[in-house]
């Protein structure tokens, strides 16, 4: 399970095991993150979407930034599906839901023009 526990200015992603252990904890990146909303786990990798930077922050299970993606195309990245090797970002103010695939490469827009989507589950 990965929770995003958000309080305005949090800098905290949480990572637990299935029997309610805490994995990881902390701040990643001595806490980078401005605003983090959304977080999915895609094959020991960890997406956080960092909303208030724009981008989708990717780090390993020991804690380190494996780098980041959508800078310049996601304007308040949120909630996160990781599906069949791709990430689906809900982008708030742009009303999109954006895909990319595992590596963080844009591939299209799915559905239609959303109001501000900010929660995406199968």
């Amino acid at each position: 399970m990965v929770l995003s526990d958000i309080i305005f200015g949090s800098k905290e992603i949480k990572i637990y095991e299935t029997d309610s252990r805490v994995s990881i904890a902390g701040e990643f990146i001595n806490g980078d993150f401005w605003y983090p909303r959304g977080a999915a786990n895609g094959e020991g990798v960890y997406y956080i979407s960092d909303s208030y930077h724009g981008v989708i922050k990717v780090f390993n299970e020991e804690n380190m930034c494996l780098g980041e993606f959508g800078k310049g195309l996601l304007a308040e990245p949120s909630g996160l599906l990781y599906y069949e090797r791709k990430v689906y970002v809900c982008d708030t103010d742009n009303g999109k839901i954006r895909v990319f695939d595992k590596d963080g490469k844009y591939i299209s827009d799915f559905g239609p023009k959303f109001k501000r989507p900010n929660a995406i589950e199968i």
